[in-house]
């Protein structure tokens, strides 16, 4: 028996000292793997084999992720219920969501631990097909809901086709100021939706789910019923922000759970027997049953699919879902000090995508990653692996099969509580106050308005696009106006930094129109001159991002007939990066050619003199200075003659 346990023990030893990777956690790589090389390296029963000794070796890590899966999967509940209804869609097709999104982004998504499910973000998206007054409105309930499904899968493909061509990057474009403007749009269009709760069918005659939209009716404040509305809507709110304060207990369930069990016992114990002011619950508003959901492809409605609906949608809802997907997953990586890996945003891409697809295949709304749960798994919770994540999913379809009943109770002015702090923590209320005390710059500031209004009144897909391309346009014009020129000449013979620190004292008598006519130079052993009355070489030296339209201010600025016989433009501290500069350059070089003057470009980078190259025969009168002649510019006059000699001799060849 002892030779046993000493033999477990060894076992478990040299396990540990062998493993290469753990399974709850990615391995930090100097350098980028491409993907080919990732599936190429990647064993799938290697993976179990060793993820399963892991956990046997770990039993206390393995009871970390189940607890906290339980734990997040509390969590989802009220808010898969509750995004439901900002979707317009029953409860439990949020829950399915949940279940599949968190199953299949826990098992293949691109970071362990990382949770997924029925999102605020897509849910407002969503309530516009579903929505009696939105872009269907002419359609039936169920032939809207067909939509939506159908709009799920091509959503679902578009996000993997985002995987398979690796375009999950350029998120990163996305400026801050337009996630500020996204996340306050987000929180507007939330609250927005919520204030169905202060609304009844007929006095609470007929379940609210049965009346249509401008059937519904704004409940009077001189009811008993609105009070407890707002009773049970500042309960919530109340609980939420003071329950996590106590010690000990404060942490160990959620505090949107308790709210919501508060708030329940409060409606059917106190209220409804005692007051008498019933409010509405989940279960009066629309039925739940507890049931596996069944494979359910959309199907098509009797006059056909509005397409320009559907595919206009589906890449909105494909944007936004990567959108808060990649930039969940890059704050995980930050939180757990990972490097940053762009295979993983690929791979959580895919994983996305095949969960909404799924869930459009299956009845349910879709989804995409959730930084809160997430942040609470990995931060709070401890959880490192994909253990939690796919375990969170198992129990959200245990509850729907075992409690759906329950859920049923909750009223929903309780929900609407838990949303509204969701819209305070939510809404960026710095950005209200940076703005106003003018802290950040006024471009800034116009993209987070921008972003902000337009999602509001068109959608965030929209409005992050349109505040791109304003901060964009923005950059590009402070970029055309911050060039800066200085002028110097040259003496010749010297270095280049000592042409420099010896010349820019001269700039301002330059300026004031002493010009240096000829210097003697070049004297040998005996004294003799080897190159007599050579004039210095003027430089214009610039700096600064050299877009295309400050360029074009500058070069329009020279006059070649009064400019120096040879001029040199120094690019050392300056980028130049696109066609329209090379070819303002080209058409510069040709003025200065047509006076008979000599123009050089120094200090090009690589990447510029490439596209001189690839804009050929377009820029052929471009003359890079050689590098061997770029200390001693008396040199370029030399060059000069040597081209006019030659110029002179082909000329005389063509006439003969």
């Amino acid at each position: 028996m002892e030779n046993q346990e000493q033999e477990f023990i060894d076992e478990k030893k040299e396990f540990l000292k062998k493993q290469k990777f753990h399974a709850s956690q990615e391995k930090i790589v100097s350098k980028e793997m491409s993907a080919a090389e990732h599936i190429k390296q990647f064993n799938l029963l290697k993976y179990l084999k060793d993820s399963c000794l892991y956990y046997r070796y770990n039993l206390r890590a393995l009871k970390v992720e189940l607890l906290s899966g339980i734990t997040v999967a509390i969590m989802q509940i009220p808010e898969s219920v509750t995004f439901s209804f900002v979707a317009g869609v029953d409860p439990i097709v949020g829950l399915y969501a949940t279940f599949f999104m968190g199953l299949i982004t826990g098992a293949i998504g691109g970071k362990a631990g990382m949770i997924s499910g029925a999102a605020g973000a897509l849910a407002v998206i969503a309530k516009d097909i579903t929505d009696e007054d939105g872009a269907l409105k002419d359609y039936s309930e169920d032939d809207r809901f067909q939509h939506l499904m159908m709009t799920m899968v091509l959503c679902g493909i578009f996000q993997m086709l985002c995987a398979v061509f690796q375009l999950a990057t350029l998120v990163k474009l996305i400026p801050y100021s337009a996630v500020v403007g996204f996340m306050n749009g987000l929180a507007i269009i939330i609250f927005k939706s919520q204030l169905d709760a202060f609304k009844e069918c007929d006095g609470g005659k007929r379940d609210f789910g049965d009346c249509k939209a401008n059937e519904r009716e704004w409940i009077k404040i001189d009811e008993g019923k609105t009070w407890i509305v707002l009773f049970l809507v500042f309960l919530t709110m109340i609980v939420m922000i003071f329950y996590p304060r106590i010690p000990k207990i404060g942490k160990v369930i959620p505090s949107s759970l308790v709210a919501i069990i508060l708030g329940t016992l409060f409606e059917h114990l106190i209220n409804r027997p005692l007051i008498g002011e019933d409010v509405r619950t989940v279960g009066e508003t629309t039925s739940i049953y507890g049931k596996l959901p069944s494979w359910s492809p959309p199907e098509t409605p009797k006059d056909g699919y509005d397409w320009g609906v559907v595919i206009n949608y589906s890449i909105s809802l494909c944007f936004i879902g990567l959108f808060e997907s990649v930039m969940t997953l890059q704050f995980l990586e930050e939180l757990t000090k990972t490097l940053p890996s762009q295979f993983c945003a690929n791979q959580e891409c895919l994983a996305q995508g095949i969960g909404n697809l799924i869930s459009g295949l299956f009845g349910a709304m879709g989804g995409d990653a959730m930084i809160g749960q997430s942040c609470i798994n990995i931060k709070n919770n401890g959880a490192r692996g994909r253990v939690s994540g796919m375990f969170a999913g198992i129990a959200i379809m245990v509850i729907i099969l075992v409690a759906y009943k329950v859920i049923e109770l909750i009223p929903i002015a309780t929900l609407t509580g838990v949303l509204f702090m969701v819209v305070i923590n939510t809404f960026n209320w710095n950005s209200l106050i940076t703005i106003a005390k003018r802290k950040i710059n006024i471009y800034d500031s116009i993209v987070i308005i921008i972003v902000t209004v337009f999602a509001v009144l068109t959608n965030l897909a929209y409005s992050v696009i349109m505040g791109i391309i304003f901060l964009s346009l923005a950059q590009l014009y402070q970029f055309s106006e911050n060039m800066k020129v200085k002028i110097y000449y040259t003496k010749p013979n010297l270095g280049k930094q000592e042409q420099k620190q010896e010349n820019m004292e001269k700039i301002q008598t330059l300026q004031d129109g002493n010009q240096l006519i000829e210097i003697k130079l070049n004297e040998n052993e005996n004294g003799q001159n080897k190159n007599k009355y050579l004039k210095p070489v003027k430089v214009y030296y610039i700096s600064g991002y050299n877009y295309f339209p400050s360029l074009e201010k500058f070069t329009n600025s020279l006059n070649p007939e009064e400019d120096d016989d040879v001029v040199v433009i120094d690019f050392e501290n300056c980028i130049l990066g696109d066609l329209t500069s090379v070819l303002l350059l080209s058409h510069l070089s040709q003025r200065y050619l047509k006076c008979g003057k000599d123009i050089y470009y120094a200090n090009l980078r690589e990447y510029t003199i490439q596209l001189i190259k690839d804009s050929y025969p377009k820029s052929k009168d471009i003359q890079i200075v050689p590098e061997n002649l770029w200390n001693n510019y008396p040199m370029l006059y030399q060059l000069r003659h040597e081209r006019q000699l030659l110029k002179q001799k082909n000329q005389s060849e063509k006439n003969d």
